[in-house]
């Protein structure tokens, strides 16, 4: 009897412990969204000067770095670097990670094409999407709120701005940087 009560008090101290390290593990997680590190140096490189461009042209609205991944085949990788100064484009083409390049995180997409909100796997749940506008697009987040909660045929007042720069195309084969160029969306 003694020897199944050190067992079972050996057991509860086991799944204690265990339980502590999952909660610290998700606090550590929570703190940051960058979960993935990126280890091509080229490629941080030429996010980096992709960004420092958007600065410069940029300086009244906040946005966000993209980056779609497509690969061409075994040995040859395509990565499409934009941005964007709105949240709509997240639920139109939801990114699959995000890693901290410099000091911005950059949202990267795995072969997405289509800017369809419908053309996808999978789709950002709406929680999410209105995180995401809370902390990236805090002006966008208040007319989201808006019109979440606005009635059937109440005018809620909106602001659209066009905003198409330039978009980077890198094409790596075998991990070197091979091509790049810039174009606009509508070349």
């Amino acid at each position: 009897m003694l020897k199944q009560f050190k067992i079972f008090i050996l057991l509860i101290l086991i799944t204690s412990c265990t339980s502590q390290k999952k909660t610290d593990v998700h606090i550590e997680l929570t703190n940051t969204d960058a979960h993935m590190e990126l280890t091509n140096k080229v490629l941080e490189r030429e996010i980096l000067e992709y960004s420092k461009y958007i600065d410069s042209i940029t300086t009244i609205r906040p946005y966000i770095l993209l980056v779609n991944i497509s690969e061409v085949n075994d040995s040859t990788v395509q990565y499409h670097i934009s941005c964007d100064i709105d949240g709509g484009i997240v639920k139109m083409r939801p990114y699959h990670f995000i890693c901290k390049v410099g000091n911005k995180n950059v949202f990267f997409t795995l072969g997405a094409k289509a800017l369809n909100e419908n053309s996808g796997f999978f789709k950002m749940k709406e929680n999410a999407y209105a995180d995401f506008l809370r902390k990236y697009f805090p002006h966008e987040y208040e007319t989201y709120k808006k019109l979440k909660t606005a009635k059937k045929g109440e005018f809620v007042e909106a602001t659209i701005v066009c905003f198409e720069p330039e978009t980077c195309f890198l094409t790596f084969v075998n991990g070197k940087l091979v091509t790049k160029y810039m174009t606009t969306n509508f070349s």
